[in-house]
């Protein structure tokens, strides 16, 4: 439990100390058009679906790419540092992979998870981390920016009986 909580606060300080460096994502270009939407469930590029324990779909506010050691965490988030993380090793190629169990282990090589303790809508008994069970992501471009789609299933790491389905895409995730 404590590394888990520890890797959390891991990636929450690495956000943190980010967003205060005053380094942000470009806006996307006006012109760019969108890439198409083929999305695991039934997200639209560059929405988050969640199901299950928490129903929700948004559309990310924040997307940022952070260097965690040899890792990189990818933070589609909804506001601040609520929303969906997933954490890859750094020399990743693009290919699909699958999203392992970090609920049930702490140490996997490449996870997800809905960090809802910071989510304003979240009920109570909720508000906890949410870590991945199973899981696909798929990544189109890796290396400084980092594009791509995810689904996996998450488990609350208080009370494994509340599950949730994630399922969203991201593009242009740049690293600092």
């Amino acid at each position: 439990m404590k590394i888990k909580i520890g890797m959390t606060l891991v990636i929450l300080c690495a956000i943190a100390i980010h967003a205060c460096s005053g380094n942000s994502p470009a806006p996307p270009s006006q012109n760019s058009a969108p890439p198409p939407t083929a999305v695991a469930g039934n997200a639209q590029n560059g929405q988050v679906v969640i199901t299950g324990a928490i129903n929700k779909t948004y559309t990310p506010k924040e997307l940022t790419a952070v260097k965690i050691g040899d890792r990189v965490g990818i933070n589609v988030n909804e506001s601040d540092v609520c929303g969906v993380s997933l954490q890859v090793p750094i020399d990743i190629q693009p290919g699909t992979y699958p999203i392992e169990d970090h609920l049930h282990s702490p140490v996997v090589n490449i996870f997800g998870e809905y960090d809802a303790p910071f989510c304003d809508d979240t009920p109570s008994e909720l508000k906890h981390v949410f870590s991945s069970t199973q899981g696909t992501l798929t990544l189109t471009m890796t290396g400084k920016k980092f594009s791509g789609t995810f689904q996996f299933t998450a488990g609350n790491v208080k009370d494994e009986s509340k599950t949730i389905q994630v399922s969203g895409s991201f593009r242009d995730a740049a690293l600092p």
